[in-house]
C-alpha cells in the first residue's frame, strides 16, 4: 500500500508455484497460481497460446518496474514488482489498483491511509495449487484452483481463465470452502470425467474430497462428502495426487484417485489409492481410518525405502500414473511398457539426457528427494 524506501530482497517470497496446460489443436493454453509472501496475495497467469520460441506472450511477461518515485527511482529497483495487468488475483488485495474514497461496490474496501485498494476478500495462504479442465479453445477451458487461507481451504472454478478478472466483485472466480480448520499442503486433479479430487491437511489428518464435476461445486457438503484417508494428526505432509481409470470386475472403467505424501511419525513417504469395492460402484465418500483405525476402504502404503529423505516434511512427494486413451476411453491407467518401446534404459551421469520408466506393472510412481554422499538425489518408488 505505500512505496518501499528500502530494497526488498527474499528467496521465499513465492510459494507453491502451481502449472497446469490444455491442449487445443496445434496450441497449449498454459496456467500458474503461485503465493506472493511480499504483497500477500494469491496470482494467477494465463497464456491462451505458448509460443514456439522464446517470448513474452499474455500475463507472461519479463517484470519491467512500474511507477516511479521522487528521483526516477523504479518500482522494480525496490521490489522487482510486475503491472497488474500481468496477473489477476485468487486471494488478497491489488496494491496497484486502488482510488482515494471508497467503492465497495466495485470491490475497494482495503483502506490503508487515504486510498481504498482493491480487496478479493479472501486471504491468501501459502498453499495452493491447480489444475485444467481442457474446452474447445482457451477460453473455454475450466481451471479449479484450491488454496489455504490461513484458516480453511477453498476451491476457486474459473470457467473464463483468459479473462484476466480477480476474484471477488469482478466474478473472475466461484468459490466453495472444501475443509475446515485446516487446508495445508493442499493439491487437486481433475478426472479424465471431469470429476475433481482434492487432498489436504486438515488438524494433522490426510483429507479427501471428491466432486462429480464442476456443475456439482456449489452442492459440495463437507460433512458428507469429504473423508479421512490417514489419520493420528502426524501424517499428510508434502501431498500430491493423481488420478486415473481401472476395469472393476465388472469390465466397467472406474476412476481412481491415488494421493502421495509424507508421514512425519515414521519419516517415510506413503501413498494411498482408493480401492474398487466388489460390487464395481466407486464409493468417494468411503472412511479410511475411524477413530485412528484403518477401514480397508484406501490401501495405504508407507514405502519402504532405506534412503533418508533430505527434507523430510520439506519436500513434496509426487506420485504420476500411466495413462492414455484405450477404446476411445481417456485416462486409463496402463503399464509404461504401453507407452514406450522399451521398459528400461540408461540414465548414467555422463550422458545429456535420461528416461523415466516403469517395473512393468501399472502401479503409481513416486518420486521424493533423498541425501545422497554426494548430495541429494531423487529416488523413485514401485509397487512390484
Amino acid at each position: 500500500g505505500t512505496n518501499p524506501s528500502t530494497y526488498t530482497m527474499t528467496e521465499t517470497r513465492f510459494a507453491s508455484p502451481s502449472l497446469a496446460v490444455a491442449s487445443h489443436n496445434s496450441n497449449t493454453s498454459v496456467y500458474l497460481a503461485y503465493y506472493d509472501d511480499i504483497q500477500g496475495q494469491i496470482r494467477f497467469r494465463y497464456g491462451s497460446s505458448c509460443p514456439t520460441s522464446r517470448s513474452n506472450f499474455d500475463n507472461f511477461v519479463d517484470n519491467s518496474g512500474i511507477g516511479t518515485f521522487s528521483g526516477g527511482d523504479k518500482w522494480y529497483k525496490k521490489v522487482f514488482e510486475s503491472y497488474t495487468s500481468n496477473f489477476s488475483l485468487i486471494a488478497g488485495a491489488d496494491w496497484q489498483k486502488y482510488k482515494t474514497s471508497s467503492d465497495a461496490a466495485n470491490g475497494y474496501t482495503k483502506q490503508v491511509g487515504t486510498n481504498w485498494f482493491y480487496d478479493t476478500g479472501y486471504n491468501a495462504g501459502q498453499y495452493v495449487a491447480i489444475d485444467v479442465i481442457a474446452g474447445s479453445s482457451a477460453s473455454n477451458d475450466e481451471v479449479v484452483a484450491v488454496w489455504y487461507d490461513g484458516t480453511d481451504c477453498w476451491l476457486g472454478l474459473n470457467t473464463n481463465p483468459t479473462s484476466g478478472k480477480d476474484n471477488g466483485v469482478e466474478n473472475g472466480w466461484s468459490c466453495k470452502k472444501i475443509f475446515s480448520d485446516g487446508g495445508e499442503y493442499c493439491t487437486v486433479k481433475t478426472g479424465p470425467d471431469g470429476s475433481i479430487h482434492i487432498a489436504a491437511n486438515v488438524d494433522g489428518s490426510l483429507k479427501y474430497a471428491y466432486i462429480t464435476d464442476t456443475s456439482s461445486i456449489a452442492s459440495y457438503n463437507e460433512a458428507t462428502d469429504s473423508v479421512t484417508v490417514d489419520s493420528f494428526t502426524i501424517t499428510g505432509e508434502q501431498i500430491n495426487i493423481d488420478v486415473g481409470r481401472k476395469l472393476n470386475a465388472q469390465g466397467v472403467y472406474v476412476v481412481v484417485p491415488v494421493i502421495s505424501y509424507y508421514v512425519s511419525a515414521a519419516k517415510l513417504p506413503a501413498v494411498a489409492s482408493l480401492v474398487i469395492p466388489a460390487s464395481g460402484t466407486m464409493d468417494y465418500t468411503a472412511q479410511g481410518t475411524v477413530n485412528d483405525v484403518f477401514t480397508g476402504n484406501w490401501e495405504v502404503s508407507l514405502i519402504p525405502t532405506s534412503s533418508t529423505m533430505s527434507g523430510g516434511a520439506n519436500d513434496k512427494v509426487n506420485v504420476g500414473l500411466w495413462k492414455k486413451t484405450v477404446d476411445a476411453v481417456k485416462g486409463v491407467i496402463v503399464k509404461s511398457s504401453d507407452m514406450n518401446s522399451t521398459t528400461k534404459g540408461s540414465n548414467a551421469s555422463s550422458t545429456t539426457e535420461g528416461n523415466c520408466y516403469g517395473n512393468g506393472t501399472a502401479n503409481p510412481v513416486l518420486g521424493y528427494a533423498i541425501k545422497t554422499s554426494s548430495g541429494t538425489a531423487i529416488e523413485t518408488a514401485q509397487k512390484k
